[in-house]
């Protein structure tokens, strides 16, 4: 029964060590800017209460040397013989001494400071790996995701995956039939309509008036009509001439530009001048669901931007 128990007590530890060695390892980048900030102020501390003691050390090497340089001679060895054989190696050693004692006043601030440093370096480069990782995993996912398109779209078609991926779909409206004032009978008219959900894809963003933060609308959207389709055109050419001569775009600048709340991924995808997408930016205004918009039908439009993926390491 005791051996039972202990040998439980055991695993509780081990995992209880593993688990703690987990966090420390997830948490080792905040951990290292936290001790090299702490180390880096204590070194200045340091420093400062070392300043005090330059004046006692310049003393003490003064007085080493003006006793070397006022030396008067004794019975056993004359001025001359001093300085002919021992005054060169006195006055060296005497240097030597008092570097020493400076060394062991700054020394261990320079330690601390170094040490610091190198704290915040190693958390850096932790990070910066991470930052890799992670970039090299979404791009793997990109590519996965872009690769199914492209399946999806040999089977079922161009316009078919794009409605699958946004949550496009063919609805029928059913209006009822009537009798109108004078007596003729109106029947029953069915149309088809076109729905899609708000923000139906991860980059695209539905171009609406903005009713509160959040939403997804636009503070540029225009009840004026054909004004919102003449700014998008206008927006997208711009941005095409940018990619030009820049020679790439970010995905949040454009969200900038629209009146979009910045996102994470909106820092590493866009686009890339020569690289393995379109080679032009396209918002997605001419797809069959906003056909009503380019018609000056309605105000409203969902943009779909044909990003190249991540390209954040390929500029």
């Amino acid at each position: 029964m005791a051996i039972g128990f202990l040998t439980k007590v055991g695993t509780g530890i081990t995992k209880l060590a593993g688990k703690s060695g987990l966090i420390l390892k997830m948490r080792s980048p905040e951990l290292l800017l936290v001790g090299g900030v702490i180390g880096v102020v204590g070194a200045a501390v340091m420093a400062c209460r070392a300043t005090l003691k330059v004046e006692e050390v310049l003393e003490k090497a003064e007085e080493k040397f003006d006793k070397i340089k006022n030396f008067a001679g004794t019975e056993q060895m004359s001025v001359e013989e001093y300085k002919k054989s021992y005054y060169g190696k006195d006055i060296m050693t005497a240097y030597i001494q008092t570097g020493w004692d400076f060394v062991k006043l700054y020394g261990p601030w320079v330690a601390v400071g170094a040490a610091s440093i190198s704290l915040i370096i190693t958390g850096h480069i932790i990070l910066k790996r991470r930052n890799f990782a992670l970039m090299a995993a979404y791009k793997t996912l990109d590519e996965g995701f872009k690769a199914y398109q492209r399946r999806v779209a040999a089977k079922y078609g161009v316009e078919e995956e794009y409605n699958l991926r946004h949550g496009i779909s063919k609805c029928e409206l059913t209006e009822m039939g009537y009798t109108d004032e004078n007596g003729v009978e109106h029947p029953p008219v069915v149309s088809t309509a076109t729905v899609a959900p708000y923000d139906a894809s991860i980059y695209a963003r539905y171009y609406k008036q903005r009713r509160e933060y959040g939403d997804g609308g636009t503070l540029h959207w225009s009840p004026i009509q054909g004004h919102n389709r003449m700014n998008l055109k206008a927006a997208q050419t711009s941005f095409n001439n940018q990619l030009q001569q820049m020679g790439h775009v970010f995905l949040n600048e454009v969200y900038d530009a629209l009146g979009y709340e910045r996102t994470s991924y909106g820092q590493a995808v866009g686009w890339v001048l020569k690289g393995d997408g379109d080679g032009f930016i396209d918002f997605g205004m001419n797809s069959a669901y906003n056909a009503g918009f380019m018609n000056d039908e309605t105000q409203d439009c969902l943009l779909d931007f044909n990003v190249d993926g991540v390209v954040f390491d390929r500029i």
